[in-house]
């Protein structure tokens, strides 16, 4: 299969080894996209195999989606990972076989968190499109309003499936960075933080991944870009 898997980091360091593992354990060959990282996540990148790293600095939204379009044009079907995102071996198999029958795969997040020492994972929350075949569909607009459209001709019968079986941790509510976070970015998590205040949790004995850091910061201190 003609299947590319790219990752996008931004200030990850204490996440992205585990992220880079689990999908090295069915891909062969990932592309990190690095968005003006500060902290050492892109030195861990560049000590593991296999993996290329392209440097893009910070991007408007605009230009974001420029970079995500033309990217996803030089494979059939593309497959988009966050540095937050922990993929389970079986749900990247799971991504490989639906993208046989469909041309849309949505996925689903299992929201961690850590309160009163505690490590919580959320149920399922309905994540979007992961992965899509890019000769049919392309993206026309960022996140957090971000969009697949066609391509303006007849794709497959089947258009895409909302896949229970595809599946990832999602380190959003956890301090993926010993850097302060940055106040675009607490208002990411703040958001997503929102939208599972009423979902059901359950309680880990540990995380599912090997993660350096798990106390959350409650009242961050924003820095501001400058």
């Amino acid at each position: 299969m003609d299947l590319k898997v790219h990752i996008t980091m931004y200030n990850a360091e204490n996440m992205i080894q585990p992220c880079l593992g689990a999908a090295l354990k069915v891909f062969p060959g990932l592309t990190v996209h690095d968005f003006g990282s500060e902290d050492n996540g892109p030195y861990y990148v560049e000590q593991m195999n296999n993996i290329t790293i392209d440097y893009h600095g910070r991007l408007s939204g605009e230009d974001y989606v420029k970079l995500k379009e033309q990217v996803a044009r030089e494979s059939k079907y593309t497959f988009w990972i966050d540095a937050d995102e922990v993929w389970p071996e079986e749900s990247l198999r799971a991504v490989v076989r639906h993208l046989e029958v469909y041309s849309v795969v949505n996925g689903y997040w299992r929201n961690l968190k850590v309160r009163d020492g505690k490590i919580l994972m959320c149920e399922p929350m309905h994540r979007g499109a992961i992965a899509w075949d890019s000769t049919e569909f392309r993206i026309h607009r960022e996140w957090p309003w971000e969009k697949l459209d066609t391509r303006g001709r007849m794709v497959r019968e089947q258009v895409q499936i909302d896949a229970q079986d595809v599946w990832c941790y999602h380190g959003v509510l956890l301090n993926v960075s010993n850097l302060p976070d940055k106040k675009n970015r607490w208002k990411k998590r703040a958001h997503r933080d929102d939208e599972c205040k009423d979902k059901v949790w359950q309680c880990l004995p540990d995380l599912p991944f090997p993660y350096k850091h798990t106390e959350i910061l409650e009242k961050p201190k924003f820095v501001w870009y400058k």
